[in-house]
């Protein structure tokens, strides 16, 4: 991994109102939520989901593994 200095105006910071600096994964999977928040269909599986596990449509982690064998 390169080391090195970061140099950042004081008049480019005040201008963007901050900076954040953080790793590139971290960025990726910020990214990536923010692209799951904003899905139209995202609202539409919660409550689809929800409505299952109102219904008992779904299986306990505890019963699924023991149908696995795990």
């Amino acid at each position: 991994m390169a080391s090195g200095n970061i140099t950042l105006s004081l008049e480019r910071v005040a201008k963007q109102k901050g900076v954040v600096v953080l790793p590139i994964e971290e960025y990726e999977r910020m990214r990536e939520d923010l692209q799951m928040a904003q899905s139209k269909k995202l609202p539409k599986d919660i409550a689809r989901a929800r409505q299952e596990v109102r219904e008992g449509k779904f299986v306990t982690m505890e019963k699924a593994l023991e149908h696995l064998r795990l």
